[in-house]
């Protein structure tokens, strides 16, 4: 670390150029799977360890936040941030 910099900001742009892309990365077809629900399990299984790409859909939809945040809300929890 050099002050405030830290080299991981230069890797982290050097390994993203220099990754060989995948070709069915770049397959015009949607290749991306969609999912609902699905269990922590499930994902790690299917997704995470396999480094495959997922789409979760409705996952949000129970989340009591999306009632209660609203932009009074968030000014009076972090109005002076």
């Amino acid at each position: 670390m050099i002050g405030d910099f830290y080299l991981d900001y230069l890797f982290q742009s050097w390994l993203c150029m220099s990754l060989e892309m995948k070709q069915e990365w770049l397959e015009t077809e949607d290749n991306i799977q969609r999912w609902g629900k699905i269990s922590v399990e499930e994902f790690v299984g299917d997704f995470e360890e396999l480094n495959r790409l997922v789409l979760l859909l409705g996952c949000l939809e129970d989340w009591p936040a999306l009632e209660k945040w609203d932009r009074e809300y968030l000014i009076g929890g972090s109005g002076d941030v």
